[in-house]
């Protein structure tokens, strides 16, 4: 301990200290004052990346500099594999007090603010985390290169090798054509990419889920591996290390193995791809400026279930859903449909291929079904009586969109059950869809939600059970707070609940005509229709024609001014696109909006 107190003391009066805290200083109170003490989900996304890319290369010179410059000589008779740990661990408790810049500026913000202490912690708890996890590799990283090379050439491999686990090279590698998919081999060890979109509709907590959390200990047992190895390369090592040391490094290498395959089963899967490059429509026609226009990169969808529907009119119909739902990192649910053949001896769903069927049972037997993909087919159904289907799943929502952003809909802070998403089976025929259908949802809630099914009451964690008529059923979960807002209820992310300039402006733009209009003239953010209207057969389009078709869609989901003004009920969704699975189908005097309308419009 004296050592290492020693070796932090020549740390923190150097020219060391003065380049690292005046950087998380300068850098982190620019953020600060450029969102004027706005919303720490905001500032969190701001800063981290900015913050991770310059500590890993920190860390990676200060490591081959505290190897280089500190001489045995100087702590008598250490040995030189106690010597080594020493500089290590002081590498790693120096590079991480610079956190404390970052920490306070979270806390501060949260408090002036008056955004919900769970909010801040939860952020807190992830930054902190995902920076020790950092740390604790790259200073791994830095000093067996510090210890395989002697030279200052060190200097400029070290800060090299530490690139390769950034999102710079992720990028590169994953914008490659026919490489998207392989995104997650490089977010492994990519330790400084910024995960903030992982759950994109739980009100901005951190995304704590198995993926993330595998991914920080996989990398720690790597530092782990590579630290040992160093310290069995060095000379004169006494048998006793040598074993003990091995041991190490043998069960972090062993433990890495199995890790890394529940990493890969928990990876997201692909939800969408590129067509032909085309500007958006409205700016080719000179209806709006270039700048307001979509990227020319389109994105199709592709397991939407709005663009799935067959016109069928003799097709089985659901009359009741009553289901055990248990949200968090892995989602469970016993889904109990009552359906009524029409005349069929077997019943199609469409049924989203993240869920792995458990138990399958019709009026109480075992029942033999096909799967396809997304694609449920039950045979064994009696046509002329009406069916009960049990239905028992598990399985983890979570996607890649067009940006290559790992995106879970579910994780242990929030979920986004879309209406459009397939989270339980679905018979998609046109009669089908419009049938008005009776829901009772008992729900072991990760945090607090909304649903269609009740008007869009306010529920907290916990089991809660909900009963209601209608076409889908529909959850969002996170941390979010209900507010009344001139006659209007407002669901918006805690965060801005206290936030007194927050809501003035909110209550301005849903009150202002004028305001209103400027809005939805130059971001067209609010979303009220119905999908249904532009409902066909997918398969056999071409490119061009699915393009058409999307684009025709996206233009008709865009609220007028007046439809906004008598809405009843306005949902603030922490979302800035929705490239996989679009805003939901919501029944009811109900607007969605997505969160720049806070955001932009209120720091």
């Amino acid at each position: 301990m004296k050592s290492i107190l020693i070796n932090l003391k020549r740390l923190y009066l150097s020219i060391w200290t003065i380049i690292l805290f005046l950087f998380c200083v300068v850098m982190e109170v620019y953020y600060f004052v450029r969102r004027s003490g706005g919303n720490v989900g905001a500032f969190i996304n701001d800063t981290s990346l900015n913050f991770n890319i310059f500590l890993q290369v920190f860390v990676s010179v200060i490591s081959v500099y505290v190897i280089h410059s500190i001489k045995e000589a100087e702590y008598g008779l250490l040995s030189r594999q106690k010597l080594l740990v020493v500089k290590y661990l002081s590498v790693v408790i120096y590079s991480l007090s610079s956190m404390i810049v970052p920490l306070i500026l979270v806390v501060f913000s949260g408090v002036i603010n008056s955004i919900s202490p769970l909010v801040v912690a939860n952020l807190f708890a992830g930054y902190l985390i995902h920076t020790i996890v950092q740390v604790v590799f790259t200073a791994a990283l830095g000093v067996a290169i510090a210890c395989l090379i002697k030279f200052k050439a060190a200097y400029i491999v070290s800060m090299a090798a530490a690139q390769v686990f950034s999102p710079f090279v992720q990028n590169y590698v994953t914008d490659k054509k026919g490489l998207q998919t392989n995104q997650n081999v490089y977010n492994l060890l990519n330790i400084v990419y910024d995960e903030t979109f992982r759950i994109r509709f739980s009100g901005y907590g951190a995304p704590f889920n198995s993926e993330t959390i595998l991914s920080w200990i996989i990398t720690v047992l790597a530092g782990m591996v590579i630290f040992a190895l160093v310290l069995l390369l060095k000379r004169c090592y006494r048998l006793k290390g040598k074993i003990i040391t091995s041991a190490v490094a043998v069960c972090a290498a062993i433990s890495i193995a199995p890790l890394t395959v529940m990493y890969f089963n928990n990876c997201p899967v692909k939800a969408s791809y590129n067509v032909e490059s085309k500007l958006d429509p409205r700016v080719e026609s000179g209806e709006i400026p270039p700048e307001l226009g979509d990227p020319p990169t389109k994105i199709i969808p592709s397991e939407i279930d709005f663009l799935n529907v067959y016109d069928d009119e003799t097709s089985p119909l659901v009359r009741s859903y009553k289901m055990e739902l248990h949200t968090g990192n892995t989602v469970k649910n016993k889904c109990v449909i009552a359906v009524d053949p029409n005349g069929n001896d077997s019943v199609k769903f469409w049924f989203d291929r993240c869920f792995e069927i458990e138990e399958l049972l019709v009026n109480g037997a075992a029942a033999k079904y096909d799967r396809n993909g997304c694609e449920l087919v039950i045979r064994d159904i009696t046509n002329n009586e009406e069916a009960t289907i049990s239905v028992k799943y598990s399985g983890r929502m979570n996607y890649v969109d067009m940006p290559n952003n790992k995106i879970d809909f579910c994780d242990l802070t929030g979920g986004y059950f879309s209406s459009f998403f397939a989270w339980y089976p679905k018979v998609l025929s046109s009669k089908n869809v419009e049938l008005e259908k009776d829901f009772e949802i008992t729900v072991d809630a990760c945090n607090s939600f909304v649903t269609n099914l009740d008007g869009f009451s306010l529920h907290n964690k916990g089991y809660n059970t909900i009963a209601g008529k209608q076409k889908n059923a529909f959850l969002y979960i996170g941390y979010i707070s209900s507010i009344e807002l001139d006659g209007k209820t407002v669901i918006l992310p805690t965060e801005f609940k206290n936030n007194k300039h927050s809501i003035a402006a909110l209550n301005e733009m849903l009150t202002s005509t004028e305001e209103m209009e400027s809005y939805l003239t130059r971001d067209g953010r609010f979303a009220y229709f119905d999908a249904y209207d532009y409902v066909v057969d997918w398969d056999g389009l071409s490119d061009e024609e699915k393009f058409e078709l999307l684009a025709e869609w996206n233009s008709k989901q865009m609220a007028d001014v007046e439809q906004v003004m008598n809405a009843d009920t306005v949902i603030i969704s922490p979302t800035t696109y929705n490239n996989v699975l679009g805003t939901p189908y919501l029944d009811g005097n109900v607007i969605f909006v997505v969160e720049r309308l806070i955001t932009t419009r209120c720091f």
